[in-house]
């Protein structure tokens, strides 16, 4: 249901490996050369991280920015954006990480192409592993002032052992390659955290252009349907099930 108001139109689709869009076209977009944008959720977050490498979601949303197969320079994309009125930006939640851009309309398709890449074939580059760690740590140093920060930390120190929420999900220079831990394991450990967690059935897509809902859902299919289905979300609800009470 929309408002009569309402000059958008929206379509939602599914891919077929499983990765949900809503695409939506705003005419007015174009008239008033506004920006294009685009947002990827994808279904994991702080919670999944491993006890040996907490903030590994978190880093993993940095390191997974620098370089794919197809567009292999760091800045790739950021430099795209920049070139063509936009910019991008990523955050990890407990339970999901959020990637988004905007660009101007008439370099969707560029656009669109880099930043699918992203979730495709990253490189996810040993040269790049140290730097994008003294990143998030300079990021964790930056937020110690935080009282939004510090309720965080005062809530998981507080929560019930073995709650997910206990654990250090910002992630900093010691957690995430200190305790003795090599870099070769480390650096395992995040392949491991994207081939077994980043999947195209529990990611959804948001785009919004001045282009129309066709143009957009034959963008959408050409970029974004070479993301693998590890079929996350079937398992998910299998597991689910295993543990519910009887007669729930």
């Amino acid at each position: 249901l929309k408002a009569k108001s309402d000059p958008k139109q929206y379509r939602y689709i599914t891919l077929d490996n499983g990765l949900s869009a809503v695409l939506v076209s705003d005419p007015r977009e174009r008239a008033t050369t506004k920006e294009a944008g685009v947002a990827l959720s994808v279904g994991v977050g702080s919670f999944s991280d491993p006890p040996e490498m907490q903030g590994l979601a978190h880093f993993l949303e940095h390191m997974i920015l620098m370089g794919n197969k197809k567009y292999a320079g760091e800045n790739e994309l950021d430099e795209y954006l920049n070139s063509c009125g936009g910019f991008s930006n990523a955050y990890t939640e407990c339970e999901f990480t959020m990637y988004y851009m905007t660009v101007l309309p008439e370099f969707l398709g560029g656009a669109m192409d880099r930043f699918a890449n992203v979730f495709i074939e990253p490189l996810l580059r040993p040269d790049a592993f140290h730097r994008e760690i003294n990143a998030v740590d300079s990021e964790f140093k930056g937020a110690l002032q935080s009282d939004a920060e510090r309720t965080q930390q005062i809530f998981a120190a507080r929560c019930s052992e073995g709650h997910p929420y206990g654990k250090f999900l910002w992630g900093n220079k010691q957690s995430l390659n200190g305790k003795g831990m090599s870099t070769k394991r480390a650096e395992a450990l995040l392949r491991n955290f994207y081939e077994n967690n980043y999947s195209a059935d529990i990611m959804k897509l948001t785009v919004v252009s001045a282009e129309s809902l066709d143009c957009l859902e034959d963008l959408v299919r050409s970029c974004f349907s070479g993301i693998k289905n590890i079929h996350l979300q079937k398992a998910r609800g299998d597991q689910a099930l295993s543990i519910a009470p009887q007669g729930s």
